[in-house]
């Protein structure tokens, strides 16, 4: 890998690793790839079966966190993962029984 596609990793998972403890993301991801397709296009490579990969591009002026941030958050809006209204609950809420937390996932049909 490129000395600077290194720096670019590092900087992925960071940001990954953010969006997962601000909760915006239901689970960890790992980038275990980062190629770069053509000048400022990349594309981040996950083992994982919930998201296999994302592209994103650094030609819009967005800094490389808002650009792995907005690519991220992308892919996953619309499936059953990040189906949200709001940050996700944190791990230890409790709530009394029957009710619901007010930012839980929406797992209702419409």
């Amino acid at each position: 890998m490129k000395p600077e596609l290194v720096i670019i990793a590092r900087s992925v998972q960071d940001t990954l690793d953010q969006l997962f403890r601000e909760r915006l993301i239901p689970f960890k991801l790992t980038a275990y790839n980062l190629e770069e397709d053509r000048a400022g296009e990349y594309f981040i490579g996950f083992c994982d079966s919930r998201l296999h990969s994302v592209g994103f591009s650094l030609r819009g002026g967005e800094s490389l966190d808002q650009a792995v941030r907005i690519a991220v958050l992308a892919a996953l809006n619309g499936t059953h993962f990040l189906q949200l209204k709001g940050p996700m609950p944190s791990r230890d809420a409790k709530f009394p029984r029957g009710e619901e937390h007010p930012q839980t996932l929406d797992t209702r049909t419409a």
